[in-house]
């Protein structure tokens, strides 16, 4: 912007004047002399650097470099407006409006997230409220695709406890969450009596892919197991990752046997008899009398002991019925 101011003093007749400058004026059709004074008010702003190349940039991922802007001119400007004509440049750090004296000048942030792989450019501009306009500022950058990345869920796998001689069954998930392809190369498990399906090796996952595995915890023994599922890929971040297996097997339940059958007994009239039973199986074992195939109630420990018999208990029959998880 430039403004010029001029003042004429003297006199004047019938005459014409040009002005060559801001420093003299000539008049024709009368002798005399005009006297011209001027001064010129410029308002300019300037951005450097004059272009910004952010080079290489992965997909997702931001990168800032520090630009400033400058007034170059002679008089105070107020900065109003920064635009770039690409959404994947934005700035930063810069409060407007903006005051902005003669001769200083402010940084701030101009930023590029890709939101793609390729080349991408665009432009920069800063306004004063005045409309002045600072040359464009040339942005420029390469996206490159984000590298592969695996991903485990879950990173855990505890089987709680399974009867030896069963089966446990989980699942777990490997995903690629980056922007190459994730090649897995390797699955080995270790330690206990774990296994996996469901992947054959190599196996290529595309982003944002994911491949469900089907493992299993298969113990013949009783007690506590524990493993891990290892992985190897091309993740660069992380070559092997794993996820780790738990279980606790316990024996099968075996079923009870009499080892010790009740002995048959002869009383008198008035009397009581007594019986006890052994018998052997997995605990917790149950145990039920019964008179002539009938419960008696409250009778449920190994030994029992009749009420006073009388002569109509002459000839009955008295068992022990005895049952665990496994059977009777």
């Amino acid at each position: 912007m430039r403004t010029v101011k001029t003042s004429l003093r003297g006199w004047v007749c019938a005459a014409s004047a040009v002005i060559l400058s801001s420093s003299a004026a000539f008049l024709s059709g009368c002798s005399g002399m005009v006297n011209a004074s001027g001064s010129n008010s410029i308002a300019a702003i300037q951005v450097n650097p004059a272009s910004v190349n952010f080079g290489s940039a992965v997909v997702g991922k931001k990168v800032s470099q520090a630009v400033s802007v400058a007034n170059t001119g002679n008089m105070p400007v107020n900065i109003s407006q920064a635009n770039v004509s690409n959404a994947q440049f934005s700035v930063s750090g810069l409060v407007m409006p903006l005051s902005l004296p003669v001769g200083q000048s402010s940084s701030f942030q101009v930023s590029f997230a890709p939101n793609s792989s390729g080349s991408v450019a665009g432009t920069l501009t800063v306004t004063t409220d005045a409309g002045v306009t600072s040359p464009q500022v040339a942005l420029s950058g390469t996206a490159t695709p984000a590298p592969q990345q695996i991903s485990l869920n879950p990173t855990s796998l505890n089987f709680g406890t399974i009867t030896v001689g069963g089966t446990g069954n989980g699942t777990a998930t490997v995903s690629n969450v980056g922007g190459s392809n994730l090649t897995v190369s390797l699955i080995s498990v270790s330690g206990g009596p774990f296994g996996v399906s469901g992947i054959t090796t190599p196996s290529t996952i595309v982003p944002g892919g994911s491949v469900t595995l089907d493992v299993t915890y298969s113990p013949t023994i009783a007690g506590s197991n524990s493993g891990a599922i290892s992985f190897t890929s091309n993740d660069p971040q992380t070559p092997t990752s794993t996820i780790s297996l738990a279980g606790t097997a316990t024996a099968a339940a075996v079923a009870p046997t009499i080892t010790t059958a009740p002995v048959n007994q002869t009383v008198t009239a008035g009397q009581t008899a007594s019986f006890t039973v052994v018998a052997a199986g997995t605990a917790p074992l149950s145990y039920q009398w019964q008179k002539n195939g009938a419960n008696i109630a409250g009778a449920t420990a190994a030994s029992y002991t009749t009420a006073v018999t009388t002569t109509a208990d002459s000839g009955s029959t008295f068992r022990a019925v005895v049952t665990n998880t496994a059977g009777t």
